[in-house]
């Protein structure tokens, strides 16, 4: 029992650091001021993809990266990484509507302030986005590690000492 615990916690701690870091990745790509309408286009379908979780079932999910990533070149079928990613996939979109609108409001004057005074992306990253971020990343990861602990019990359990076969 207490191996079961500590592999839910591990997979619902992977899964959540998985999906913070591309929630925030999209989230950034999503939220920057386009001037064109093609760059507009572009980023209204990249979000609504990343969206795509939110419509299909994890169990649906789950199998198609499974039969995905079965076949080679990929051959990823007993990495163990693969039930966490799938995880992060269905809370991604939780994710990335908590951040999205905390980095739509920042005032874009405060980063072009901040490359005038020499700050490089990496810089102004660190010093105008992430403190206004920080407590919606909080949030979002509570959010991913719910969603990730919550369809653990939707998982089927894999014996891997003796066999690679799984039972429901």
């Amino acid at each position: 029992m207490l191996t079961a615990l500590r592999n839910s916690l591990q997979v619902a701690v992977d899964a959540t650091w998985m999906a913070l870091l591309l929630g925030l990745l999209v989230a950034l790509v999503v939220t920057r001021r386009t001037h064109t309408r093609p760059e507009r286009v572009v980023r209204g379908l990249l979000d609504g993809f990343f969206m795509l979780p939110l419509g299909v079932s994890a169990v649906v999910l789950g199998f198609g990266l499974l039969v995905t990533v079965a076949r080679p070149p990929l051959a990823l079928r007993d990495e163990p990484l693969l039930v966490p990613l799938v995880q992060a996939l269905v809370a991604l979109p939780l994710v990335v509507r908590t951040l999205v609108p905390v980095l739509a409001g920042i005032d874009d004057r405060q980063r072009q302030a901040a490359a005038s005074l020499g700050a490089s992306p990496a810089r102004t990253l660190l010093v105008v986005d992430l403190p206004v971020v920080w407590r919606p990343l909080l949030a979002a990861a509570g959010f991913a590690f719910a969603t990730s602990l919550g369809s653990s019990a939707r998982r089927p359990s894999c014996r891997v000492p003796t066999t690679r076969r799984c039972r429901s």
